[in-house]
């Protein structure tokens, strides 16, 4: 008989334990959600608050921007000639709303409608020449692009850094790859053309 209580008891013990740890997991469960909640908040505010301060160490000029596409937005601009304000060169950067791994870095080139009248003259030959002599010297820039199609109107240049590579250096660079690829455009096009194209503004878009 004692052994039999013995047994009862060790077994109620083991469902008294068991129930408390169910309702002690539960609890911590819903907790920790929460935490993570917050946490997750906090890392999308604090993330940019960060890049807002690499890019003032960066001498670039920053606005907040808005755009129903991102979870936040922010404009950058240098100025690339100090007696000329229409020479500058700006970028977006962005943490897309449904891609929140990532933040991009993007710029786009507008070609003026005196250059596109004059690609327009060209011979199909030589616009193909010049179309894919630009695309082949794209694929020299760790970035993304798009509007290198007939007609030429608007070429994007897009650099990507994920939530886990977000750095300085990594912000820096993604900045220099889209800004250099911007510029070798527009010398590309002042070469064969023979002017200066004028500045160009810098948009917003989610591929």
């Amino acid at each position: 008989m004692s052994n039999l209580c013995g047994c009862l008891t060790i077994v109620c013990m083991v469902r008294i334990v068991r129930a408390m740890w169910s309702e002690n997991s539960s609890a911590l469960s819903v907790e920790n959600g929460g935490a993570i909640m917050n946490k997750h908040r906090a890392d999308k505010q604090s993330q940019q608050q960060l890049v807002t301060k690499w890019l003032k160490d960066f001498d670039l000029e920053i606005k907040q921007g808005a755009d129903p596409t991102a979870v936040w937005l922010l404009f950058a601009k240098e100025q690339l000639d100090p007696e000329d304000q229409s020479q500058a060169w700006g970028c977006a950067i962005a943490k897309p709303a449904g891609l929140e791994d990532r933040i991009i870095v993007q710029t786009a080139y507008s070609i003026e409608s005196h250059l596109r009248h004059k690609i327009g003259e060209m011979t199909s030959q030589d616009r193909t020449d010049l179309l894919w002599d630009i695309r082949m010297n794209m694929l020299r820039f760790p970035i993304a692009t798009s509007g290198l199609s007939e007609p030429l109107e608007v070429v994007n240049f897009q650099a990507l850094i994920f939530n886990e590579a977000v750095t300085k250096t990594a912000l820096y660079n993604a900045i220099i790859n889209v800004r250099n690829s911007h510029t070798w455009l527009s010398w590309r096009l002042m070469q064969e053309f023979g002017e200066r194209p004028s500045a160009r503004d810098s948009r917003f878009f989610v591929n």
